[in-house]
């Protein structure tokens, strides 16, 4: 099976913001670590809230006259 990693994404929980780790890489490609993604329809934040899923519903559902 052969890795896409231009697909693959690293995601630090907890209280590892503090002292991160080096930035993994696998055969010499360099993983992007990020702080939200969307996987399955749910956006889901490094700290774990609802606020990046609610904002990201919220700009979908607004009439384009709200601003």
């Amino acid at each position: 099976m052969k890795m896409n990693f231009k697909n693959t994404k690293e995601m630090l929980l907890g209280r590892v913001h503090k002292n991160p780790p080096p930035s993994l890489s696998v055969s010499g490609n360099v993983i992007d670590t990020v702080k939200c993604f969307k996987l399955l329809g749910i956006n889901i934040s490094d700290d774990l809230r609802w606020d990046a899923h609610v904002d990201a519903l919220w700009m979908d559902w607004r009439p384009d006259y709200i601003s």
